[in-house]
């Protein structure tokens, strides 16, 4: 039993000691003119941190500094040399009131992630099973208002609520039964034209009756041929005046009606009802089904 003990501590021994381990501030501090790109990337992201900061404020030699360096011009911090940016970095590193500001936008930048990726929870809203009375009130007041539809139902996505895109994408199979049942074969090929030309012409209504928002019915330029959009500044104005913002989880109903000269079919324009309906948080939650990311523009 000796011998093998003997033996084992020879080996041990004999065994090469591991390498020293090694912190992201050991490598800048060893060759601080290699590091320099990442040490002012570090310095610019601390100095938009603070300029951020809203909450208590906090004192100590290292703030100080930052606030020093916040109010400087960008061609003053360029004049430091990269040991000088070293220190400034291991200074803030070693500054527990400063990291906890810095710790404290990290937690809100993982919840505003959190709630992004919530949005892009949803489903497929059902058919309502009445027609809002607005919507009723608005064909009957209409002048030659007729053939009252239902169109479709969407909650609307992160991408619908993108202030560069001016649309909102609608899926062809949710609705072209009825595309084929209300458009004329004019209108369906208008659609399908592409252009600053190209598209349907619609007034859309929106529950306040207070005005028309005017948008294109198009197909969409994709890869797939899977959606339709409204689009236009027209569905801009719609979402400022129903007040709609990317962290509500909303659904939009959507009715189709006709209006114009009852003598004339032809000459019956189309027009759209657009219905919102704001979700309680747990109903778009408490399923977790993921959605599908909708493509950006095609």
């Amino acid at each position: 039993m000796d011998q093998v003990k003997r033996k084992r501590d020879e080996e041990a021994n004999e065994r090469p000691e591991p390498p020293p381990t090694t912190t992201a501030l050991d490598d800048m501090r060893s060759d601080p003119d290699k590091s320099r790109p990442l040490l002012m990337l570090i310095l610019a992201t601390t100095i938009e941190i603070y300029r951020n900061y809203k909450g208590k404020p906090r004192k100590s030699p290292a703030i100080a500094k930052l606030k020093e360096l916040t109010d400087s011009p960008p061609s003053e911090i360029n004049k430091l040399s990269s040991y000088d940016l070293f220190k400034i970095t291991e200074r803030f590193f070693q500054d527990k009131k400063l990291m906890k500001i810095i710790s404290g936008a990290h937690n809100e930048h993982d919840e505003s992630t959190s709630r992004r990726r919530r949005r892009r929870r949803f489903t497929q809203p059902a058919q309502p099973s009445n027609t809002p009375e607005w919507v009723d009130r608005l064909v009957q007041t209409t002048s030659g208002g007729c053939e009252l539809t239902y169109f479709t139902s969407k909650q609307l996505t992160e991408t619908d609520m993108k202030d560069d895109q001016h649309r909102i994408l609608l899926p062809k199979l949710s609705i072209q039964t009825n595309l084929s049942c209300l458009l004329r074969e004019d209108e369906r090929e208008r659609m399908m034209w592409r252009g600053t030309d190209g598209g349907l012409d619609v007034e859309a209504y929106d529950g306040s009756l207070a005005t028309t928002h005017a948008m294109k019915l198009r197909h969409w330029n994709m890869s797939t041929n899977g959606y339709c959009a409204l689009n236009g500044s027209g569905w801009s104005s719609f979402k400022s005046v129903c007040q709609l913002v990317e962290s509500e989880d909303v659904d939009v109903h959507v009715w189709s009606f006709r209006a114009g000269d009852e003598e004339d079919p032809m000459a019956r324009r189309l027009f759209l009802a657009i219905d919102v309906v704001r979700r309680q948080r747990s109903e778009s939650e408490g399923d977790g089904d993921a959605a599908a990311e909708e493509p950006g523009e095609g």
